[in-house]
């Protein structure tokens, strides 16, 4: 069972998760419809063109996600201070530059990124767990309404 916020694979039970079922989003701020639609687009391009929906969105959207990661971490560590400080920074200038270069792959964030996924591993292992007729509740839910 995967345990980290960012899986390996987006395809369970031969459907490709896509959008919030595949959890492309912004763990820092929630926003969510750029990465929807974009791995919708992929999920698309895999079908029609026969491609690998996996290799598409680890291209595409991990280097993203795994960003999205690292600054949720750091946005937690910083605490009050950084909170104040974001908040100063978006009433002087353009929020736009700031959130664009907040949300710009790094060499720091690439040190960070063991870290942050250590931090945020899901606390729930069902060791049991196969994804091939499992029981497990992700898997119930996943066949009913998340997939």
């Amino acid at each position: 069972m995967e345990t980290s916020l960012i899986w390996d694979t987006q395809i369970h039970h031969n459907k490709l998760n896509v959008g919030e079922a595949g959890m492309f989003q912004d763990c820092l701020w929630g926003f969510g419809m750029r990465y929807a639609i974009l791995s919708g687009y992929l999920a698309a391009k895999s079908f029609i063109g026969g491609l690998d929906y996996d290799m598409l969105w680890k291209r595409e959207l991990k280097p993203m996600l795994e960003t999205l990661l690292i600054n949720r971490y750091l946005f937690e560590k910083s605490g009050h201070r950084g909170y104040r400080y974001l908040t100063k920074k978006f009433a002087k200038g353009n929020p736009c530059d700031l959130l664009r270069r907040h949300y710009n792959y790094s060499f720091l964030k690439y040190l960070l990124m063991p870290i942050a996924k250590r931090k945020y591993e899901s606390r729930v292992k069902d060791q049991n767990c196969n994804h091939e007729n499992c029981t497990c509740v992700w898997c119930r839910c996943g066949e009913k309404a998340c997939l």
